[in-house]
């Protein structure tokens, strides 16, 4: 993870990381790589981290243009919806996940996203297009996604089934209240309980 970083020291080009790191110094290491889409995406994160909106987004779209990539189209997706686009930004959020079909953390962002701007149509249609691995968190996005667009049985085929969603915090009822929703009537399963109080654990 660091090998790209200490070949940007060396004064070689700049392959790409997973990893990111913050500073003056950094970023003109960077910009004295223009012709890089990877340099590029870095210094957009860089600028959207320090609050520099407008850079960021300047950035972005100009790595795009030299190579189509998965964290430039969220750098555009994450400020299109903080500026008020979600339409926008959903579509930035799209071309995201099918530049990185196989990133559980990024359609799970996106699902968030998206579920968040009432889009839950999109939801479904991220899931399926997408070659992640269905996590808990996943699977509880995919249910709530089914759930508002009216399918009710199917959210409830994937509840009954038996979900774990990590981090899952106390107090997060997100579990039992589809329950409630889409299993009407039925007790709640224990491990869909995470009230603060033991009313709520019964």
């Amino acid at each position: 993870e660091q090998r790209p970083w200490l070949d940007l020291l060396d004064g070689e080009g700049f392959s790409g990381s997973t990893g990111y790191v913050r500073g003056a110094d950094w970023e003109e290491l960077l910009a004295a790589r223009p012709g890089s889409a990877q340099a590029i995406t870095q210094r957009a994160v860089m600028a959207h981290a320090r609050g520099a909106l407008a850079e960021a987004r300047a950035l972005c779209s100009r790595s795009i243009a030299l190579e189509p990539n998965a964290i430039a189209h969220r750098g555009l997706a994450m400020l299109s919806i903080a500026e008020g686009d979600g339409a926008s930004g959903l579509e930035r959020y799209r071309l995201a996940c099918d530049s990185e079909p196989g990133n559980a953390s990024l359609l799970v962002e996106a699902a968030t996203a998206a579920l968040a701007e009432g889009a839950a149509a999109l939801v479904l249609e991220l899931i399926e297009r997408s070659g992640a691995v269905p996590s808990g968190r996943i699977l509880l996005l995919e249910a709530q996604a089914l759930a508002l667009v009216g399918d009710a049985a199917r959210a409830a085929a994937i509840l009954r089934s038996g979900i774990e969603v990590a981090g899952l915090r106390e107090g997060e009822n997100a579990m039992a209240e589809l329950w409630t929703r889409v299993c009407p009537g039925e007790p709640i399963p224990s491990e869909y309980q995470f009230s603060m109080n033991e009313e709520g654990r019964q």
